[in-house]
């Protein structure tokens, strides 16, 4: 057991699929992310003006919570922006009521390493829609993407990860 999720319900990670309201050419599991999301936080730590020791010791916590920070998608699905940002308040609750070890975890973790994955995952984002999105509003879906992840790392809190986003070599 991982938090609050079981063998089983991990296992499923493969299965989940993201982007339902969007067309994509091909579809993108949770388990893909995860992976991808791990990786771009690996290299946004890497890019973070910190001490080399400062940075080991984010490491396992930036790997882990990439990792994990979808987990309760395992037993939600993947819900779209729009409808997620509508019930917010009682996605939160759902959360804390159906995964009390992961909500603990998260609120635990250094607020640097919720900011690296945060940006990461907006990063995976735009890189495989800007890849696979056949969608019709496939530039309005890049420039939302672009644009929350502008909003997200402007945040005074979030300075060295702005920084760090903007030293990436991204194409």
């Amino acid at each position: 057991m991982i938090l609050d999720f079981d063998f089983e319900e991990l296992m499923r990670i493969s299965n989940i699929k993201r982007w339902g309201i969007i067309e994509m050419s091909r579809s993108q599991s949770l388990a893909e992310h995860a992976h991808n999301v791990s990786l771009i936080s690996i290299m946004i730590l890497g890019k973070i003006d910190l001490n080399e020791g400062m940075k080991t010791n984010l490491e396992g916590f930036v790997t882990k919570w990439a990792l994990y920070h979808d987990m309760p998608e395992l037993v939600t699905g993947d819900m779209p922006t729009p409808v997620k940002r509508f019930i917010e308040a009682d996605l939160e609750r759902l959360d804390k009521e159906m995964f009390p070890k992961y909500c603990e975890y998260r609120d635990n973790l250094p607020r640097v390493v919720r900011a690296i994955v945060k940006a990461a995952d907006y990063i995976d984002a735009h890189q495989f829609a800007e890849k696979f999105c056949i969608d019709s509003r496939k530039e309005e879906i890049l420039c939302n993407i672009e644009n929350n992840l502008g909003a997200y790392i402007s945040k005074k809190e979030n300075v060295l990860v702005s920084q760090a986003v903007e030293k990436l070599e991204i194409e």
